[in-house]
């Protein structure tokens, strides 16, 4: 879990004699002293009676703010593994967390990306799979094989609204959902499967798999330009990648991406809106949407230091403070309908 500790960052420019620096001359070249507030209070979820009773084991991963006076608002699931069983559990605790204020020179600040993953595991389940999950994978995988896509999708669904597994079963299930959408040649579908699977499963799954898989949404996030993605995709890899067998051919890939970033001109990013959000990571701190945007409600840009919201009007450029920090953006609008995003070359 991603939670603050109360600890004083000082952020000062260093030199090459950094050994010979003494405190006053530290002290004049101060820009600003961060003080991220502790928890005060840190209610646990309650345990779904239904998914107890089920033996239903999940996870949920949460995006919040906290504000200047410690509160925390604007709370949205960015990924769940079952969102009609841990969902609304998961939110109604972190909505009641307080924090200390996070201040700079000692003025409340609000932390406007912070994320948390909640783990609903039982002491009396099961390990591994259990047979009837893995009679039903084997299955389905065989539907997969032979291009059945309308029996194996029908499957996958029923699978996981019977609505009781642990969570080796739900990494294997999120396992199953990529080849299903890689054999139907749905890139957009096998992206958030991975995504998925990129969420703490690397411990239910062989390394070899999960080596595969990253690697597979490596080459996803490149092709669809989600670039913010693939290289932190990257820094992962080179993690795993133990045996240093994939991640030095990856390197030189990694140096071209962050130069364009850096130098290169605009580049269009395009983007699904599903249960009534799409979350996108900028790489850069200009963008404009193109064509028509009827269709979108609003725009949230959740960064570092800072949380704001705009309607979404057309031919309108944003174009963010570096003060702010890394940013995301949430576009709301129409289920299903499609967004078009510029990264702006910078200035």
């Amino acid at each position: 879990m991603l939670f603050h500790t109360n600890t004083t960052i000082s952020l000062i420019i260093s030199s090459i004699a950094a050994a010979n620096t003494t405190s006053s001359i530290e002290s004049e070249l101060l820009i600003e002293e961060i003080k991220r507030g502790a928890p005060i209070e840190r209610v646990d979820p309650k345990y779904p009676i239904q998914a107890a009773r089920t033996g239903q084991e999940g996870w949920v991963i949460v995006s919040y703010v906290i504000g200047k006076d410690g509160k925390v608002n604007s709370a949205i699931v960015e990924e769940s593994s079952n969102k009609s069983m841990f969902n609304k559990s998961t939110l109604n605790a972190i909505n009641s967390w307080t924090f200390e204020p996070t201040t700079v020179d000692g003025k409340p600040i609000e932390q406007c990306k912070n994320s948390v993953r909640i783990d609903y595991t039982l002491s009396n389940a099961e390990n591994g799979a259990r047979r009837k999950f893995v009679s039903q994978y084997k299955k389905i995988l065989t539907m997969i094989d032979e291009k059945s896509f309308e029996d194996a999708n029908n499957a996958i669904n029923k699978l996981k609204k019977r609505g009781a597994w642990n969570l080796y079963e739900d990494a294997w299930l999120s396992s199953l959902e990529v080849q299903y959408f890689n054999k139907k040649g749905d890139e957009s579908g096998e992206i958030d499967a991975l995504n998925r699977l990129s969420y703490g499963h690397d411990n239910y799954l062989d390394t070899n798999t999960t080596l595969n898989h990253m690697i597979r949404l490596f080459k996803l996030n490149l092709k669809n330009k989600l670039y913010v993605d693939a290289i932190r995709l990257a820094k992962v890899i080179e993690k795993t990648d133990a045996k240093s067998v994939v991640f030095p051919s990856m390197i030189k890939t990694v140096e071209q991406i962050e130069t364009f970033i850096e130098s290169g001109g605009h580049y269009s990013v395009q983007g699904t809106i599903k249960e009534g959000v799409w979350r996108y990571d900028l790489a850069r701190d200009s963008f404009a949407f193109d064509g028509a945007t009827d269709h979108l409600r609003k725009l949230d840009i959740r960064c570092d230091n800072k949380f704001v919201s705009y309607r979404v009007k057309e031919q309108s450029t944003w174009k963010i403070p570096k003060s702010y920090g890394e940013c995301a953006l949430y576009v709301y609008g129409d289920e299903n309908s499609v967004v078009n995003l510029i990264e702006v070359k910078n200035s």
